[in-house]
């Protein structure tokens, strides 16, 4: 409670930097967190694996071609067609965790918790990259390859 008390007593734009910092913490923390449950899930089910590898081409692509290629249009087309789609289970999911809280209260968290997951994998899915990783050209290419010959494999057979 003290510390509660420092905290209020500060200048309101100290209290403002605070509380921007701490957003950005859970922010960064909870995206680790789905990042986690993304690669153990990608580990445990094939359509996950095969999923998370189509989003990752998608950046890719989008980050190796030029403004006018058809290629890099197309896998930003596929990036925000899978954002949206993912953003709409999530509001699914988060109009039940509604609808549960009348009813249950405590189990409407458990739909804001997936509604929450649901919106972080739509921000995966329509990640870009806008600022250099240092990686080259060639490499990401490489990195194409490599994920091209993990797509074939987790093909349903």
């Amino acid at each position: 409670m003290e510390l509660w008390q420092k905290i209020v007593d500060l200048p309101v734009i100290i209290q403002g930097a605070l509380g921007s910092f701490v957003f950005w913490l859970c922010y960064e923390a909870a995206k680790l967190i789905v990042n986690l449950i993304a690669d153990i899930g990608g580990r445990l089910s094939r359509k996950y694996r095969r999923e998370n590898v189509l989003f990752e081409l998608a950046s890719l692509y989008q980050d190796l071609s030029e403004p006018d290629e058809v290629r890099g249009n197309r896998a930003h087309l596929l990036s925000m067609h899978a954002a949206l789609y993912l953003t709409i289970q999530g509001l699914i999911f988060l109009c039940l965790g509604f609808i549960a809280s009348t009813l249950l209260g405590a189990i409407s968290v458990v739909g804001y918790l997936i509604a929450i997951f649901f919106f972080f994998r739509a921000l995966r899915a329509a990640y870009v990259e806008f600022f250099d990783n240092g990686q080259t050209k060639e490499e990401k290419e490489e990195k194409v390859k490599k994920l091209l010959k993990e797509l074939e494999d987790t093909k349903e057979k």
